[in-house]
């Protein structure tokens, strides 16, 4: 959750230390900060070899400060999408597939093999530093870690045996939050996407759910209009820069 009363935040990022095999951590911009704010958060993440920043909203200033005081770049911008939960929801129209949600998913080899292939748009290939550090891999790792885990859900779409997509996501107060979303490369232009989330938007409305969340880059044009043909609203931008010493 964005704290909007501290100007920025620092978290140091322990997976992302360990997998990139540099000392790494995140900033957050909350909103819109000074030079002398901005000057503290460099003293302290001095001693990061990588830091990704996070300017919510897009703040114009914000980028003028990373631009001035620092050699980052751009790497992504961000748009969450958010969507109400309702009491009647739409009718799935793929006959074939069954759904099924739960945490603490066993690892599965289809789940896997979908997201080492589904993420080809991200900020983890945009970074010529992370690309050699085998950055495209992170979306894979990120599904496999899941497995397993209490707080994390994983929607699968199957036909038989078969795991044609899969949403992973989070409870997080009175939303969920996807994390993942992708469909196996065969069943492209199928709609299990669309049904995907018309199960995820029943599912949720029976544990009084009041909305749901989701981001995607905003070179991603098909997830950009994927989202608003299932009427989610834009809600925040965010400028996502990287900072390597």
């Amino acid at each position: 959750m964005l704290n909007t009363q501290n100007p920025f935040t620092v978290k140091k990022l322990e997976w992302d230390s360990e997998y990139f095999g540099v000392s790494s951590c995140r900033v957050d911009l909350n909103r819109e900060i000074n030079q002398k704010d901005f000057m503290t958060m460099m003293q302290e993440v001095r001693d990061y070899h990588f830091v990704s920043l996070n300017n919510h909203g897009n703040q114009a200033y914000n980028n003028y400060l990373i631009g001035k005081n620092t050699n980052a770049f751009l790497v992504d911008t961000n748009i969450q999408f958010i969507k109400r939960i309702k009491t009647k929801q739409e009718t799935i129209d793929s006959l074939k597939l069954n759904f099924f949600v739960n945490n603490r998913q066993q690892r599965n080899e289809d789940i896997l093999t979908i997201s080492k292939e589904a993420f080809t748009i991200s900020k983890f290939t945009n970074d010529p530093f992370l690309k050699e550090r085998k950055g495209e891999l992170v979306y894979y790792h990120w599904a496999k870690n899941a497995f397993k885990q209490e707080d994390k859900y994983f929607l699968k779409a199957q036909f038989n045996e078969k795991i044609y997509g899969f949403i992973l996501f989070r409870m997080e107060e009175e939303s969920a939050v996807i994390e993942l979303i992708a469909v196996d490369k065969q069943q492209k232009g199928k709609h299990v996407g669309r049904n995907m989330l018309k199960y995820l938007e029943s599912y949720l409305s029976q544990l009084s759910t009041k909305t749901l969340k989701v981001g995607t880059q905003l070179d991603n044009v098909d997830a950009i209009n994927f989202y608003h043909s299932c009427n989610f609203k834009e809600k925040e931008k965010m400028t996502v820069y990287h900072w390597w010493e």
